[in-house]
């Protein structure tokens, strides 16, 4: 996969300007942004990991274990998510031509920053592919163990 600066990356405001969250500069070292072609190979193999339901739960043809949470309390989904999510690097996939590569550690952290309620659709997995986790606009978060594992 091919990379690209943090200043080239639509979504840095997240973690670099005042009004959001400042990330300290070694936690925004962990955040690397794929370049637009890796993007858009990555968006790709997220459509392939949902329903056809419109609630973007991970497709029960692909995983098991299928389970979710509503995002509404912060401290409740970081413990659900750190009960889920392995200590791993992971692919985040927001749209065709924006996706980074981090670690599950700094996307439990700041899940906050990567999933925005009403505007994101978000997909992580890692490189394996041995789980999904997905973030629905509507503020759910779905996860699903590959069905393979």
């Amino acid at each position: 996969m091919q990379t690209t600066s943090i200043d080239k990356f639509p979504l840095k405001w997240r973690w670099t300007e005042e009004e959001y969250r400042l990330l300290s500069p070694k936690e925004l070292a962990q955040i690397t942004p794929l370049s637009m072609e890796s993007a858009k190979e990555v968006w790709e193999i997220s459509l392939t990991f949902p329903s056809d339901k419109n609630d973007f739960s991970p497709s029960n043809e692909l995983f098991k274990e299928i389970t979710s949470i509503e995002a509404n309390d912060e401290n409740e989904v970081k413990e659900w998510l750190s009960n889920k999510l392995p200590k791993c690097d992971i692919i985040v996939s927001w749209q065709p031509d924006t996706a980074v590569l981090t670690n599950t550690d700094l996307f439990i952290q700041y899940w906050d920053d990567f999933c925005y309620g009403a505007s994101d659709d978000v997909s992580v997995w890692p490189k394996d592919k041995s789980w999904v986790l997905h973030y629905w606009h509507e503020e759910v978060f779905w996860y699903g163990k590959s069905a393979s594992v």
